[in-house]
């Protein structure tokens, strides 16, 4: 646009010399620095993807206008004979010149951050210079205006920010009304990313984080109130009580969910348990596959902080089996890998793996589930605030490192995708015996010897529901007592994809691949 601006001005040049209009030589002198200082704020906003479609737009209005400028007004001053457009459109034309820069550069002033704090001051101010523009010839070539919605045209700069480290860091410093519009950003900006895009995780990530930080959730996760269908409690008591949370029964919108509210004791540690709150929903929310149970949103007026989900009709896994003692064990260990998988592949922990935490869905299909509040268990903060039926009551399932942190060489216990690993042996073998592992130590004080101590359940008797010599022997490697010798996620996927083909369908595709 500049180039093609100067080189009708050096054409020109001459001709106001001879002419001696030293004042429509200085107006165009000046518009070609006002162009010029357009050109670069815009440059700095588009070069970090602010707005980039639209703000190409307005600099081809630009261009277009600063044409026709030159052709209406030519260099040798005859308009001042012959054209009535004369008195006005020079005025006009260098004022909204004048306002456009003026925005621009205000706008470029501010960080990417602070721009997209304030994305609708800025797309208002385009589509309002829009308007202005005296040349409607020009307008016509871009209409409509803007061609693209808010979200739409902020992707660009949106993904810029999650692609810096400094940005990152700039919008988790971020408190009060800017927080929330930022929680709105990467809400958004979620909701439309592929789980495949690099980026996905840092929006999840970092969502997850501003929203512990600012204690709000994105609004979309709340369910909203006085509707005819809203959410309403349809037990007199609690179905069942977890560890740290009651759960009830109730409706939203004709279906059935599960309401999980928690159970704090501690008044003056609420703030601690809601930061967790925050935290672990925003995972939750944004975990969508067939093998972890549906979340549907947050309630805080039945309950301080409850969490609403998809009911599932069989209950947990261990009852399922008491119901149903013909289902396939296998498959629903498939099931359970394959959700446990997805959640490795976020770089997301359960924490809390066991049949208790195994629903079944009415399609029979097995669901993972209170992996919520797993980080719970081990802040102390939040733990002092819970107020819980059993504190260990998942210890027969947890990995010797997570017991003792410091014989493994760790500073503290954290939960790691192998002691996933590890819980999901013990579960194995829970699906196979029917029972708890150590189930014969009632005493949790023995179990957590034994376990610390190398010792491992037995083998059951259970040929006939699947235990074949090979599953036995993947048990044994997902519960090693080294971390680095258990496997994957995904190799248990391709394990138990394995040994769910029938026998005789293995026959014959080792048949058909010789």
């Amino acid at each position: 646009m500049l180039n093609r601006i100067r080189r009708l001005y050096r054409q020109h040049r001459a001709g106001l010399d001879v002419y001696g209009l030293p004042g429509d030589r200085q107006s165009r002198r000046e518009l070609c620095v006002t162009l010029t200082d357009i050109r670069r704020h815009c440059d700095k906003l588009t070069g970090q993807g602010i707005f980039t479609r639209s703000i190409n737009a307005i600099l081809l209005i630009c261009e277009e206008l600063a044409i026709k400028y030159w052709d209406i007004f030519p260099w040798d001053g005859s308009y001042l004979h012959n054209s009535p457009l004369a008195p006005t459109v020079p005025d006009e034309a260098s004022r909204w010149y004048e306002e456009l820069s003026v925005c621009f550069e205000r706008w470029s002033s501010w960080t990417i951050v602070e721009t997209l704090v304030r994305r609708e001051t800025v797309w208002e101010g385009l589509k309002e210079m829009y308007t202005k523009c005296p040349y409607r010839e020009a307008r016509k070539m871009v209409s409509p205006f803007p061609a693209y919605s808010l979200i739409e045209d902020s992707v660009d700069a949106i993904q810029h920010v999650l692609s810096h480290k400094v940005h990152v860091q700039s919008v988790l410093n971020l408190t009060g009304t800017d927080a929330t519009e930022w929680i709105f950003i990467l809400d958004q900006i979620i909701n439309r990313l592929s789980t495949t895009n690099q980026l996905y995780t840092t929006a999840l990530f970092t969502l997850r984080k501003l929203c512990t930080n600012a204690e709000q959730f994105p609004a979309s996760y709340v369910l909203p109130t006085g509707e005819r269908n809203g959410l309403k409690i349809t037990t007199e008591y609690p179905m069942a009580f977890g560890g740290f949370a009651d759960i009830w029964r109730g409706q939203y919108r004709g279906q059935d969910v599960a309401i999980k509210a928690l159970r704090v004791s501690a008044r003056d540690k609420i703030r601690a348990v809601e930061k967790m709150f925050f935290k672990e929903v925003v995972l939750w929310k944004n975990l969508c596959h067939d093998n972890i149970t549906p979340f549907i949103g947050v309630d805080c007026k039945l309950f301080p902080c409850a969490m609403i989900s998809v009911w599932m009709p069989h209950g947990n896994i261990i009852g399922y089996l008491n119901k149903f003692p013909k289902a396939s064990r296998l498959q629903l260990l498939l099931d359970v890998s394959l959700g446990l998988e997805h959640l490795h592949s976020f770089g997301i922990v359960h924490g809390d793996l066991k049949g208790a935490n195994i629903l079944i869905d009415e399609k029979h299909c097995a669901r993972l589930a209170d992996f919520g509040l797993t980080a719970m268990t081990h802040d102390l903060h939040a733990l002092n605030a819970i107020t819980p039926l059993s504190l260990v009551g998942s210890l027969r399932w947890t990995a010797p490192e997570v017991l003792d942190p410091e014989s493994a060489g760790l500073e503290k216990a954290r939960p790691s995708k192998a002691s996933d690993i590890y819980s999901m042996g013990m579960v194995m073998w829970e699906i196979f015996a029917g029972q708890v592992p150590f189930h014969q130590y009632p005493i949790e004080a023995n179990v957590l010897y034994r376990i610390l101590g190398g010792v491992r359940p037995a083998r059951p008797n259970a040929g006939h529901l699947g235990l074949s010599d090979v599953v036995w022997q993947w048990i044994e490697r997902c519960w090693a007592a080294e971390a680095s010798q258990r496997p994957r996620a995904n190799d248990v996927v391709s394990f138990l994809r394995d040994e769910n083909v029938p026998a005789h369908h293995k026959e014959i595709l080792s048949m058909l691949l010789e």
